[in-house]
Parts: C-alpha cells; sequence; structure tokens
C-alpha cells in the first residue's frame, strides 16, 4: 500500500492509513523476498497491445534452431557463428535472440528497413519478450494462469508475485 500510495495522482485514492507500528515476522524475507517489488509495480501504460500481439503472431510462425559453440581458438582464429533456424535459445543464460535469418524475417514482417536501428528499439525489445515468453516459459513453472490473468511465480521462493 506504501508504495502504490506513492503512485497515486489525485489525494482521493490513497489506501494507506496513517502508520502507528509494525511488528513483522521473517523479516529477512520481507527485505529479501519482496525487495524487488517496486520494480514490479508499475500503471497502466496506455498503449495499445497491438505490438506485443504483432510480436506473439510473428514469434509462432519461427523456427527454432542451434548455435554451434566456438572454443577459444575459433575465437581467436576469427570464426564466424555458425547458427540455424531464425532464433536461438541459450538456456543457461535465459536468454532467446534472433539469427540472421530471423532479423530479415522480422525487417520482412514488420516493414522496416532495419531492425538494428535506434528507431526500433520498443520493436527489437517487444520481440525479444515474445521470443522469451514461446521459448524460455513454462506454464506451471514460471508461471500460473489464474482467472484469465498470467501470475508470475518467483523463481527463488517459488510464490507468485503480486
Amino acid at each position: 500500500d506504501y508504495l502504490r500510495d506513492n503512485m497515486v495522482v489525485y489525494k482521493e485514492q490513497l489506501v494507506q492509513r496513517s502508520l502507528h507500528y509494525a511488528i513483522i515476522d521473517e523479516v529477512d524475507s520481507v527485505l529479501i523476498d519482496e525487495a524487488r517489488t517496486p520494480l514490479i509495480i508499475s500503471g497502466q501504460s496506455g498503449k495499445s497491445t497491438k505490438l506485443y500481439e504483432m510480436c506473439d503472431i510473428f514469434v509462432r510462425q519461427l523456427t527454432k534452431g542451434t548455435a554451434k559453440e566456438l572454443s577459444k581458438m575459433d575465437i581467436l582464429m576469427n570464426e564466424e557463428q555458425q547458427e540455424t533456424g531464425d532464433y536461438v535459445v541459450d538456456e543457461k543464460d535465459k536468454n532467446a535472440n534472433l539469427t540472421e535469418e530471423g532479423v530479415r524475417k522480422a525487417e520482412r514482417f514488420f516493414q522496416v528497413e532495419n531492425l538494428a536501428d535506434p528507431d526500433n528499439l520498443e520493436l527489437q525489445h517487444n520481440i525479444n519478450l515474445a521470443l522469451r515468453a514461446h521459448s524460455l516459459m513454462h506454464r506451471d513453472k514460471d508461471y500460473v494462469v489464474k482467472d484469465d490473468e498470467v501470475l508470475i511465480v518467483d523463481e527463488f521462493t517459488g510464490r507468485i508475485m503480486p
């Protein structure tokens, strides 16, 4: 409530009553596990969901590929990364990226000349989020669906995040 009260626009939206004292059980859990709360509280974006939906449609059409791991010698010899498919997934780093072919497909799909252009930063970001959602997030492990709402599961505690 304290964090949400600091985000209100009008005084009438305040919900927290005046403070007197608090008893905190398991303070380590509160301070460590819930320390991320300010990072996940946000207001309405006011933006259309059209871009998110388009990125979702685009990513569903892509083919997962593989990337050959380069040895230190390969790197020293300026060997180029050999990738297949439209995107590759790095499970260890929990990351997914478009390959060169995937970038070409994105530029055609979204009708942009250069996906790497700073003007397309929001588009790049949303494509990467869609890639991660489809390739790295698993239902009932990383998120749950409750009452038609997607809720994120904290990877460290296993609890549903607010």
